[in-house]
C-alpha cells in the first residue's frame, strides 16, 4: 500500500493504472515469497544435520561478534 499514490488523479484511465500497479505489486510479492519459501526449505534440509547446525551457529556467532567490534570501533 505504500507504493500507491496518496492523491490519485481524477483521470478516466485511473482505474487501469491502479489495476496495473496492484497487479505488478502482487506479482513481485508472489515472486519474493516463493523465493523466501524455497530458501527456507533448503535451509531446513541443511539444518536437519546437527553438524551443519553447529557450523552455522559458529558462523552466525562470529558474524555477530564482528559486527559488535565494528560498532564499538566506529
Amino acid at each position: 500500500m505504500a507504493l500507491l499514490p496518496p492523491f490519485p488523479l481524477t483521470e478516466s484511465l485511473i482505474d487501469a493504472h491502479f489495476v496495473l500497479l496492484l497487479l505488478s505489486i502482487a506479482v513481485s510479492e508472489l515472486m519474493c515469497m516463493t523465493l523466501y519459501a524455497a530458501g527456507a526449505q533448503s535451509l531446513r534440509r541443511l539444518l536437519s544435520h546437527p553438524s551443519n547446525a553447529a557450523v552455522i551457529t559458529r558462523i552466525s556467532g562470529t558474524l555477530m561478534f564482528g559486527v559488535g567490534v565494528w560498532l564499538a570501533l566506529s
